[in-house]
């Protein structure tokens, strides 16, 4: 997923990606043709997908437990 929103104006353009064995969710930059892994997040659980909502936050679909469903927002 390409970030695209207002709530995390350092992350626009930024790619975001989830990891089932690492359990993590990878925020990657992106210049040009070049991917630059930026930061990762150990979640603890098994994030099947993230998407953008409408307002910027990010969802996360946990794939461990049915209907695991996360808001990340800023703190």
């Amino acid at each position: 997923m390409f970030y695209s929103g207002a709530m995390f104006p350092k992350w626009q353009g930024s790619a975001f990606a989830t990891g089932l064995v690492s359990r993590a969710l990878h925020r990657i930059e992106i210049h040009g043709a070049t991917a630059t892994p930026a930061e990762h997040w150990t979640l603890g659980f098994r994030a099947r997908d993230v998407e953008q909502a409408p307002d910027g936050a990010l969802w996360l679909i946990e794939d461990d437990h049915a209907g695991g469903l996360y808001r990340i927002t800023p703190n």
